[in-house]
């Protein structure tokens, strides 16, 4: 009897393995045609859209510096405000260890130096643009044409980053004893887009993705085993490309957002609340603050290039693009008087300054500039911060040529 159950047993498990395969085969064969198909239709889309070459496409450091700029992008886990970028080195990219990018200023700086931090998203931190050509370095090469040679300037973008998390890394660097004497915030693509996402102002880009990744932990915590099995399991079947598709499909109609005009009003009473912190840590720690809001392909009425154009059209066909070309246009034209109350003099609105260009500006959709165009934003940027920089700390004048 025991041999006859033995054989039932092992004659069952097989027949359950056999089916458990085929079935695993079959799914991994309709995944696979699935993303096969995807990959045809993209294709061939990017086949029937115009080919316009890259505004670098004929420099020589480009290809090296593409390869850079894509192995530089790794971020590692920081307190309080997600993420920071691994630090790197290379030719055209290097990060130090704090997360900075490196900001190339003129040798031979007079001692003690003066010091501005920079704060924004990726625009600020210098996608687009080798370690030399980034917004802060920059400003640094004007500053010294114009005679200023007593400033350290401190870039602390990063990619990705609102307003608020600016405001949080500005708070822990202040928090280790480090003192700036201006701070200068370059925002609104971010927080925009982040608030087009969530459906809500004031909160980081993919904020669902951290409640998402927190719950995860959870679930697979060391207290149950059975349930970590289930997660892991439920994990690997999310990969399926094939299945989030049918979900998509199956899933109730999303909760009705906000209209884009109320969204960009929550959006500007959030950045100006946002800039009134700000503005009371620089009372505090006697800091000046500069704020500038981001020119935007969205909303910029510059004539486009052909490879603006090319990137214009892609936003034609993406539902969350078309939205997120709404809400911009609609704080742009806001945000200006919110802010005349809360930094008067201090704050500047970008996003028509390239209108007369007819150069190729804009890298992609998400605003990030040529070099060319990083010039001209801190020649901006210049003329503000020359007002706003304190004496020396030597206490001696610096004649500013003009």
């Amino acid at each position: 009897m025991p041999t006859q159950v033995w054989t039932h047993c092992r004659s069952g498990l097989r027949a359950g393995l056999t089916v458990l395969g085929a079935t695993l085969v079959f799914a991994v064969a309709c995944e696979g045609v699935y993303r096969l198909q995807g990959a045809l239709r993209r294709l061939v889309a990017s086949a029937a859209r115009p080919r316009v070459a890259h505004p670098y496409a004929q420099e020589p450091w480009f290809p090296a510096f593409d390869a850079e700029e894509h192995a530089s992008r790794l971020m590692q886990w920081e307190p309080y405000v997600y993420w920071r970028r691994r630090p790197y080195r290379g030719r055209y990219i290097n990060v130090d260890s704090s997360g900075r990018r490196r900001t190339v200023q003129p040798l031979g700086r007079r001692a003690p130096a003066r010091r501005i931090w920079f704060f924004g998203g990726s625009a600020m931190w210098g996608t687009g643009a080798r370690d030399e050509g980034t917004i802060p370095s920059q400003v640094g090469a004007l500053l010294s044409e114009h005679g200023v040679d007593d400033v350290a300037i401190t870039n602390y973008g990063e990619t990705g980053y609102v307003f608020t998390q600016e405001l949080l890394r500005l708070e822990l660097e202040l928090r280790r004893g480090a003192r700036p004497d201006v701070v200068v915030f370059y925002d609104g693509i971010n927080d925009i887009a982040a608030a087009v996402m969530d459906g809500q102002a004031g909160v980081p880009q993919n904020e669902s993705n951290r409640a998402a990744e927190f719950q995860l932990g959870r679930r697979l915590g060391p207290d149950n085993d059975l349930r970590a099995f289930v997660t892991a399991l439920g994990l690997a079947a999310s990969r399926s490309a094939l299945l989030r598709r049918l979900t998509t499909l199956e899933s109730p109609a999303p909760a009705e957002s906000p209209s884009s005009d109320t969204l960009a009003r929550r959006v500007v009473d959030t950045y100006a609340a946002t800039a009134q912190l700000a503005e009371a840590l620089a009372r505090r720690y006697g800091a000046q603050v500069c704020y500038f809001w981001q020119p935007a392909l969205y909303t910029t009425r510059k004539a486009l290039t052909p490879y603006e154009q090319a990137l214009r059209a892609k936003l034609d066909g993406d539902p969350f693009e078309r939205r997120l070309r709404t809400v911009p246009v609609a704080a742009t034209a806001a945000i200006d008087a919110r802010m005349a109350g809360v930094a008067p003099g201090r704050f500047t609105n970008l996003s028509g300054l390239f209108d007369g260009d007819t150069t190729t500006v804009f890298l992609d959709q998400i605003g990030h500039t040529t070099e060319r165009a990083d010039r001209r934003l801190a020649a901006v940027m210049l003329d503000r911060l020359l007002a706003v920089l304190p004496p020396t700390r030597t206490g001696r004048a610096i004649a500013v040529r003009r």
